[in-house]
Order: C-alpha cells, then sequence, then structure tokens
C-alpha cells in the first residue's frame, strides 16, 4: 500500500522555462492525484524572496492531481518571474516548492537562466554567484600558510604554501645569516616569487629555486638591512601579508645580529627593529638580548590581522606557526542544469557583458544520454547564436552547458546575462480529477462494480501516441490484480478519458485502487511523479441469509398436508443484495424421501421437468425453481437447501417439508368456524386425488329440510387437492342476500367428477360431528 503526503510541484511553466505568450496559467501537481480536495497557496513574484510590491497571491480550492491559476497580470518582457505552491497550512510553515520563467515576447518555448536566483541553481567549481552583488566571481579560496624556523643545519627553515614549499637555500654564499621575507597577495593569497638572479637586492644565486617564494637578505650591516627595509616598505603592496623569519648556521657561529638595528636609525634613517615595531613586533629586544630563531607575520598596513610573533627559547630550539589567508581563485567554471528533455532541438543563445583584456572564457555544450552519461557535443563555443538542429534528442534528450571563466591577474569573472536553449519540449501527462473525477464510493457493497472515470491532460503542445494506463487493485492480502489498457493518443493540450469498472466478488475488505498513465515510461515525458491516483475502498461482504420459500401448486401447506400427486412445486430464493444475483441452478439443493424408507435421493435439477428463473435487477433478486412433480400414495418429505451468491445458505440446516400424496379421489367432511357465527364463518376441507371434482357445492339447510342456500366451486375459488380454507365466507344470508333467522342449520357438500361421486374421506377426529354427512351450524346474532 502507498503512503502519500500532501506536497504540491509547480509543473508549468516548468523550472527555467520561456513563455512566449501573455496570459500564463500556472500548473502543479502531486503524488497522488485521487487525494481529497484541498486548499493550495499559490504566489508569484519577481523575486525569490516572494516579498516584492509586485508579489501576487491566491488560494486555490481542487484536487491535487492539478492545480490551475492564471494571475491577472500583463509580463513584462525580458523578465523573469518566480512562483510558488504549497498546501494551505494552519500553522504557518507551509511546505513550499517554486519554479521561475522568463517572458519573453517574440521568443519560443525553451530554457532560460538570466536573473539572479536562478543562477544559484547551477554547479560551481571555484566559481559562484554573489546575489548581493549581482554578479560572478571566482571563489573565495582558504589558503593555508606554514612557516618552520630552527638555526641550521639542525633545522631547514622553510615556509609551505598550499601544496608548494620553499627551503633555506644551504649552499647559497651570500647568506649565511640575515632574514628571509615571504609575501602574499591579500586578497588571493598568491605569493610573491623570486627570480635568479634574484628581485629587489635580493639574494637569490640558485637557478634550481626559480620560482620560490623567497627573499633573501643579510643583516651584517646597514646597507644590507636597508635593502630589506626597501622591499617591505616599497616592494610589497599595503594589504599583502608578510612573513619574516630569520636564518642562522650553528657552523658558522654567525647569527643574524639584531643587536645593530636599532643603530640603523640614529641619523634619522628608518631602521629594521623600528619598521617591524611599526608593524606590531614586540619581542624584538628579547633577540638582542638571545639572538635565537625568530618568525614575525603581519599584514602591512591592515590592522584587521593580528601579528603573529614567535621566538625560540634558545638557539637550539625550533619554532613553528602558521596562518589562513582568504583569497580567490584565477579560475572557475559553471554548469548549468539539466536542460529538456526534448523531441526537437534548435539553438542556444547566450551573451556575456563588457569584457576585460585579461579575461578568458570559454562555453561548451555538452549532450545528456538516457542513462546520465554525458559526452561533449560543442567546445569553446564563441558565437552567441549557435545551431543545435544537428543534436539528435533520440541520442540526447538533455543537455548540459559549461562556462569557464580565467583570469590570473585581476581575478575577476567577465559577467554572463544569460543563456538559453530553444527547443520543443517533450510531452506531459498528468491525471486531471478537477475536470473529471466520479468515483462510485469508497464503500462498496459486495457485487457492485468498483467503478471510477478521470481525464488524462497534456499540459504541453506536444503530441502522445496512444496512452498505455495500468489499473491495480491490491486486496487485504497485498495480492495485486494488474489491468492494462491502451487508449487513443493524446493530442498536445487535449485530454482522454479514463473508464474503468471492475466486479468486487473476490474482494471483501480493504482495497487499494491504483491508476497509473504512461506506466514504466512507456513513452517519454517530463515527469512522472504525477502519473498515478491512488484511492482505498471497503467491501462489505454479504453476511445476511437469503430468504427460501417452498409452495406445493402455489401454496405453502403445513407439515403433513394433503397435496397433489402431480403438484408443481415452487422454491424461491430472496437474497438482499442489489448487486449479486442468484443467477445458477446451483444455488439448488433440493432431495425427496418416501417414508418410511430412511434414504433421501437427490432431485436432479438438470431433468426437464425442472424450470428454472434466475433472479435478476427486475425481480428483486428472487430466483425460483419450478418443479413438476410426480408422486405416488404415500407419505414424503422434501429436503430444500439454498443458497445466494455470496454462498450464505437460507438456514443451518436444509428445510423438511412433509407431505401426503393420496391418488384416489376423496373428500373429507367439512368444518366451519367460526361456529356459532355471528357475522361470517369460513369452510375448511380436503380433497384428494389427481383433480378438483367438477361440481363442488355446499348445501345449507334448514332444520325442515328446505335447502335455503348453495355456495358453488365458482363463489369458493381456487380449490386445489389437499386442505382447502377458500378465501369465501359465508355471512349467513338465503340464495337472495336475506339474513337467515338465528338458530341451527344444516349443511352438507355434494361433490362428482363426470358424474362419479367423490369418495369420502375418513377422518376420525372430525367425523364425530357429522352424521350421515351432515354437519350443524348455529346462526347467533
Amino acid at each position: 500500500f502507498f503512503i502519500f503526503d500532501n506536497s504540491i510541484f509547480p509543473i508549468y511553466p516548468k523550472e527555467f522555462a520561456i513563455v512566449p505568450n501573455q496570459g500564463v496559467t500556472l500548473r502543479a501537481s502531486s503524488t497522488n492525484a485521487f487525494g481529497p480536495p484541498e486548499y493550495f497557496y499559490v504566489e508569484m513574484d519577481t523575486t525569490e524572496a516572494f516579498n516584492s510590491p509586485f508579489l501576487m497571491q491566491t488560494e486555490v480550492l481542487a484536487y491535487p492531481g492539478l492545480i490551475r491559476w492564471t494571475p491577472n497580470v500583463t509580463l513584462e518582457d525580458e523578465t523573469v518571474y518566480y512562483w510558488r505552491v504549497a498546501p494551505k497550512d494552519n500553522n504557518g510553515t507551509a511546505k513550499w516548492n517554486k519554479s521561475s520563467f522568463v517572458y519573453l515576447e517574440n521568443g519560443s518555448e525553451g530554457w532560460n537562466q538570466s536573473h539572479a536566483y536562478q543562477w544559484g541553481r547551477d554547479d560551481y567549481r571555484n566559481y559562484e554567484y554573489n546575489i548581493e552583488n549581482r554578479g560572478f566571481l571566482f571563489a573565495e579560496d582558504l589558503k593555508e600558510i606554514r612557516v618552520k624556523n630552527g638555526t641550521f643545519r639542525s633545522t631547514r627553515p622553510s615556509i609551505s604554501y598550499q601544496t608548494s614549499k620553499s627551503e633555506y637555500i644551504e649552499f647559497d654564499l651570500h647568506i649565511k645569516a640575515g632574514l628571509y621575507i615571504s609575501s602574499f597577495d591579500g586578497s588571493t593569497g598568491i605569493p610573491m616569487t623570486n627570480e635568479v638572479p634574484a628581485l629587489y637586492d635580493s639574494y637569490f644565486g640558485s637557478p634550481w629555486a626559480e620560482d620560490w617564494m623567497n627573499f633573501p637578505y643579510n643583516t651584517y650591516n646597514k646597507a644590507e638591512r636597508a635593502k630589506a627595509i626597501n622591499f617591505i616598505e616599497n616592494a610589497v603592496p599595503d594589504g599583502n601579508y608578510i612573513v619574516i623569519y630569520t636564518i642562522q648556521n650553528s657552523d658558522l657561529n654567525r647569527h643574524y645580529e639584531p643587536e645593530e638595528w636599532a643603530s640603523d636609525g640614529d641619523n634619522g634613517d628608518l631602521d629594521l627593529k623600528s619598521l617591524l615595531e611599526g608593524y606590531g613586533a614586540q619581542r624584538i629586544d628579547e633577540l638582542i638580548a638571545n639572538p635565537t630563531p625568530y618568525i614575525f607575520v603581519f599584514k602591512k598596513n591592515d590592522s584587521s590581522f593580528t601579528p603573529i610573533e614567535v621566538v625560540a627559547p634558545t638557539v637550539t630550539d625550533e619554532i613553528e606557526t602558521e596562518f589562513k589567508i582568504l583569497g580567490r581563485w584565477f579560475e572557475g567554471d559553471v554548469t548549468s542544469t539539466t536542460i529538456g528533455p526534448a523531441v526537437e532541438w534548435n539553438n542556444l543563445l547566450w551573451d556575456v557583458g563588457e569584457i576585460d583584456a585579461q579575461d578568458t572564457f570559454r562555453l561548451d555544450v555538452y549532450g545528456v544520454r538516457g542513462d546520465g552519461s554525458e559526452e561533449l557535443l560543442f567546445h569553446d563555443v564563441q558565437e552567441s547564436n549557435l545551431d543545435l538542429s544537428g543534436v539528435n534528442p533520440a541520442e540526447y534528450p538533455q543537455l548540459k552547458l559549461n562556462f569557464f571563466a580565467l583570469d590570473d591577474v585581476m581575478r575577476s569573472s567577465p559577467q554572463m546575462t544569460h543563456w538559453r536553449v530553444m527547443y520543443k519540449e517533450k510531452p506531459e501527462l498528468v491525471i486531471n480529477v478537477n475536470e473529471k473525477f466520479d468515483f462510485n464510493s469508497d464503500t462498496l457493497f459486495l457485487g457492485k462494480d468498483l467503478a471510477l472515470s478521470t481525464l488524462a491532460t497534456n499540459i504541453t503542445n506536444t503530441d502522445m501516441d496512444s496512452l498505455l494506463v495500468k489499473y491495480t487493485i491490491v486486496d487485504e492480502f497485498n495480492e495485486e490484480i494488474n489491468i492494462y489498457e491502451r487508449l487513443a493518443p493524446v493530442g498536445g493540450s487535449q485530454s482522454l478519458g479514463i473508464d474503468f469498472t471492475h466486479p468486487t466478488n473476490d474482494l471483501i475488505g480493504l482495497n487499494q485502487f491504483r491508476v497509473e498513465i504512461n506506466p514504466n515510461m512507456d513513452q517519454e515525458e517530463q515527469y512522472t511523479f504525477n502519473n498515478l491516483g491512488v484511492i482505498d475502498f471497503l467491501v462489505q461482504g454479504d453476511n445476511l441469509n437469503p430468504i427460501l420459500d417452498v409452495t406445493f401448486d402455489g401454496v405453502r401447506i403445513s407439515d403433513g398436508d394433503i397435496v397433489s400427486p402431480f403438484p408443481t412445486i415452487s422454491v424461491t430464493v430472496k437474497d438482499e443484495s442489489d448487486f449479486l444475483y442468484i443467477d445458477d441452478i446451483s444455488n439448488f439443493d433440493l432431495a425427496i424421501r418416501k417414508l418410511p424408507d430412511p434414504q433421501s435421493n437427490p432431485i436432479d435439477l438438470t431433468q426437464e421437468n425442472v424450470t428454472f428463473y434466475p433472479a435478476n435487477s427486475a425481480n428483486g433478486n428472487l430466483a425460483r425453481l419450478e418443479l413438476a412433480g410426480e408422486f405416488e400414495s404415500g407419505d414424503y418429505v422434501l429436503y430444500v437447501q439454498a443458497s445466494d451468491a455470496s454462498g450464505n445458505l437460507s438456514g443451518d440446516q436444509e428445510m423438511e417439508i412433509r407431505f401426503t400424496v393420496v391418488e384416489e379421489a376423496r373428500v373429507s367432511n367439512i368444518l366451519n368456524y367460526p361456529n356459532p357465527f355471528y357475522t361470517s364463518t369460513d369452510f375448511v376441507f380436503t380433497l384428494t386425488g389427481y383433480e378438483v371434482p367438477e361440481i363442488f357445492t355446499i348445501q345449507i339447510i334448514t332444520l325442515s329440510g328446505q335447502v335455503v342456500r348453495e355456495i358453488t366451486k365458482d363463489e369458493m375459488v381456487n380449490l386445489k387437492i389437499g386442505i382447502n380454507r377458500p378465501a369465501y365466507r359465508w355471512d349467513g344470508t338465503d340464495e337472495s342476500g336475506n339474513k337467515l333467522a338465528n338458530g341451527i342449520y344444516f349443511y352438507r357438500i355434494i361433490t362428482s367428477d363426470d358424474g362419479e361421486r367423490f369418495g369420502q374421506m375418513n377422518n376420525t377426529s372430525i367425523d364425530n360431528y357429522f352424521k350421515n354427512g351432515f354437519g350443524k351450524l348455529v346462526i347467533m346474532r
């Protein structure tokens, strides 16, 4: 079973889209098209911060499958608009998803980046887009400088920059003791490098050390020390980092003579001690007393950096320090987001603003295959309008752009104003429940079909071929039923109906129904997250027993009643379900037993004397089975069991009906009830044989023998073999309709069939009330 949140995502205009027409309709979609209707926020602005005076907002009540909003606004040419969407949240923590597009009055559909927040979505290497300054910059680079010092030869003094390292040149005869000075650009961290035969009056006589970052100076007299002072003051720019570390050689018993530095200023000249103390050195006096290894780091005429000063406790100790410089790269590149997918590539447009002489840059175009692999298609593109029509979209459905820039002098980047790719996009389908969604119910009675109708909408102008739809039903046992259907093509900006029905006979319990359009990317499209609709539904089982009824010749008999030797036995089963009809004769089981035989015999329901009338909606789910019976005289038991379409039996036990068959034509004595009577009375009697007698009359006779009333067969209506309880009630009137007087009257039955009188049926329980076939009744008003 799937579990979804209520997130919603922009799908048109898609991220970085080009919109060439006014009246844009913003569209968003969710991961479950069949989610319940809810409110969504939609906002549009000219900034990704969504806080400008232009900001437009609305709330949309809709199913999440596809929501739409057409802002009432006139779009400005070359303007980038940002829009976002989120489910309404009363807690103030809306989960926004955003997109952007540019309006180009004379443009065509495609991809564009030309605004600050759009540039921020790309991938950068040693490069960045500064939102605040609205421009491209080489990235800041934190460079680590490490300095080690001690007395040579026990220590090899050195300075390390990133992976580069410059060491004391042990066989440089010009410097036996003195200072090494290094300088690093305050913005980039790039070191000043020395060249043979030496720059700035330094001593650098080792060709193999070319481009090292050391400027060695002697300190054994004022003139030599003045060279070091001149380098610091005049060669090194303000804002540069300067590292000074001492040189002394234990073999020669020489040191850098700090005790002489201050004397250089006796005549008003700048001396080395005063210079360094002016830049923050505080421990020169310690060196005068004990010239041990020393390191001093400062930033020239920039108090933002706290100077570093390290003094070795003894001449044999080794010291070390490090610091970091925040600089900038001199080269870098930016790679665009993935562009496409496309069914047709058209052209690339791009532009760079004012270019400095030292700027170097290039644009490359990469093709992206379906498996994600990339291949360089165009290198060092210089033209501002590049034809892409030769790029095969089947091989390269997507593209990427890469812009490379280099400036190792000013470390300033050229400024791209835009890059654009014009192409025809692939189609995009979405389940559109807001225009049509008919789902019969999330709770169904067993047998009622699951039914759903909705639309698949192509939100692009690109046609799509015949649509494959996958329907999945997952039952409560997590078993899946998968059904595929191929529908008609879906043209650009068109919708196609999706209609599905499925029986629920085997789906009792909680189920999940899924509709997936374009499953497994049967056809290429832009997104697949919005191709699914999922809804749960419950099928309530049929647990009620059907109602069973049995009649003989249309009459429900009592146990032991007499029936005709040729009765029409009608068995009916009625079920409450409006959807599962009892339409199979196998729902019936009948058996007969003739007493005293202990064994019953099943009745073959396929024989010709059996007729089945299936249930349907017109007869209220009433199934009927008619058996044309044929029985000899005797006592019988009929066994009947039936079930509905769900298998519910009509009862825990089969129904048993005892009946008697008398083939000989007879009639029993007749009783009237009530007796005495006041307003009317019924007559009850029994007939046996094969047919109702042709003549059947009840005579009412006075005590003097006068027949005052004859009740005929026609008046009693529907006489039958067996016990008769006619609907006719005699009201105590004569042939003329006059009420008879109170008193005692005789009555008898006159019967014959083809001139033959019916035999008399003995019934000891009532025969005592008759004499010579006459009974008595009393009228008492």
